[in-house]
């Protein structure tokens, strides 16, 4: 039963089949961490040195595509340290092999950045931009040294633009720390005076207002904005549908991975983790869910998959 749900449901969502049809990073990077995690999976079961190899070099294509991949991959060592017993066939050697793509791909891009800007860096080099939009709650930030870096996050913008077309106030609403428009003197790619405007705005509203804005980076993942650029009824159909299909099963997947007897979830786990922190350290936003949706309905189809069996043997 599980195989014949987790199959094709990914691969008949409307947000992944749109998107396949834009260049854009959500459709490799959604293969990407399907791939390392197939492979992540596998590693401990089979014992095989060589397929260390495979969610290496997935995971090391993955970050190049979208960063955030990188705190995924940092996620998964620490289940495989975490879970060495119960992972029989994890150890140090497998993960060395694994990191040696990674540690490839973020050697070559800290070579590009310091060519380019002139410092040294990971992957992107707008980490400290997002951070302050993140920070500020702000639905606009712009870089006044850079042309047409404005920038508006979908979620915060449909957040704030909620209550003029609906008439209603959303829950939570956006609560910019400064203004709902904020720039910054400098280039997009500059760190110090993005981290400025941030700081500014992290002791304008101090750790509880800030705590808060991280929770509605969360509830953001899926509520009141539709994996960008989707539109359209059937778009947000599938956005109200996945919460009310999936988020209970994954709640329940979440906590369970965390058993011993439950590592190879973990495994799985790991990604959502990964997503969660990542959104609220940020900002929430479907889009940026829309690589794990593979893993998430896997996750929730393992749980419901369950009580099915438990139901049945009930009955019978």
């Amino acid at each position: 039963m599980r195989q014949v749900v987790v199959g094709p449901a990914p691969s008949l969502s409307p947000p992944w089949i749109e998107h396949a049809g834009f260049a854009l990073s959500e459709t490799p990077t959604a293969f990407c961490v399907a791939l390392s995690t197939w492979a992540a999976t596998r590693l401990p079961q089979e014992g095989k040195l060589r397929d260390a190899l495979t969610p290496g070099v997935a995971l090391a294509v993955g970050v190049a595509l979208r960063p955030q991949i990188l705190v995924s991959a940092g996620l998964l060592a620490v289940v495989f340290f975490w879970r060495r017993r119960a992972l029989a066939g994890a150890s140090l050697r497998p993960l060395a092999v694994a990191a040696v793509p990674l540690l490839l791909v973020l050697a070559f891009s800290a070579g590009r950045t310091r060519y380019h800007a002139g410092h040294w860096g990971l992957i992107s080099t707008n980490g400290a931009f997002n951070y302050a939009l993140g920070r500020c709650h702000a639905h606009t930030l712009s870089a006044q040294q850079t042309p047409r870096s404005g920038y508006q996050p979908p979620s915060f913008l449909r957040l704030w633009r909620f209550r003029e077309k609906s008439g209603v106030d959303p829950i939570p609403a956006l609560d910019p720390a400064l203004t709902p428009e904020l720039s910054f003197d400098g280039k997009l790619w500059e760190e110090a005076p993005a981290r400025a405007l941030a700081a500014r705005c992290v002791a304008v509203t101090g750790p509880v207002r800030q705590a808060k804005y991280s929770l509605s980076h969360l509830l953001l993942l899926w509520a009141y904005n539709v994996p960008w650029p989707s539109t359209g009824p059937i778009a947000m159909v599938a956005s109200i549908a996945h919460p009310i299909l999936l988020l209970p099963g994954l709640l329940v997947a979440l906590a369970r991975s965390l058993r011993e007897r439950h590592a190879l979830a973990l495994l799985l786990s790991a990604h959502v983790f990964a997503l969660f922190a990542v959104a609220m350290v940020f900002f929430g936003e479907a889009r940026l869910r829309l690589h794990y949706d593979g893993v998430i309905v896997t996750l929730a189809v393992w749980v419901y998959a369950g009580w099915y069996e438990r139901l049945s043997a009930r009955r019978r």
